[in-house]
């Protein structure tokens, strides 16, 4: 098809059914199929698990605790509708393409409330991953936390060697 294997493998987790709709949608990063199938999932929900499926969708991996912390309920319902799936001591999609169909689906103002969501959390943790509160603050349109974190970020890349990265960082930061 003409078409990079392993990173279909990667948006697909493997699973046949979207790999297959993944080649069929050629140029269109999210099949039509596979957007209504998780979208109609995501219908389905109470209107609180729905808001927290939401929120798990703008954190690219997983949620991790402090993220989900009092969302028990939501959680659970969440995996009995199987929009979700336990990821270490967190929730995550079960594959990357269906998080970005939740994530592709929801409006530029809800996205940026959701990852400012995301952004106040995180900030509050001692060790929050400046890179992590940097993508946030920036999807957040959070100009302060951009400034911020992209010094913090970018620094850090730099010490580790990740000269690309640092420059993708302090990038983001000279924009404010």
């Amino acid at each position: 098809a003409g078409r990079d294997g392993e990173s279909i493998y990667q948006l697909a987790g493997g699973n046949a059914l979207l790999v297959t709709e993944l080649l069929k949608a050629k140029g269109h990063p999210i099949p039509a199929a596979v957007q209504d199938l998780i979208l109609d999932r995501i219908r389905a929900l109470p209107l609180p698990a729905r808001d927290f499926a939401q929120l798990v969708a703008v954190v690219p991996t997983r949620a991790d605790p402090p993220l989900i912390l009092g969302a028990a309920e939501q959680v659970e319902v969440c995996l009995a509708a199987g929009v979700l799936v336990p990821a270490g001591n967190g929730v995550s999609f079960r594959h990357e393409l269906l998080r970005s169909a939740v994530e592709d689906s929801l409006s530029p103002v809800r996205r940026a409330e959701l990852h400012r969501r995301v952004l106040r959390v995180l900030a509050d943790l001692p060790d929050a991953d400046p890179g992590r509160l940097l993508h946030h603050g920036w999807l957040a349109g959070d100009h302060e936390a951009v400034l911020r974190f992209g010094r913090i970020a970018g620094r850090a890349a730099a010490r580790q060697g990740a000269h690309r990265e640092a420059t993708r960082h302090f990038r983001a930061a000279a924009a404010y």
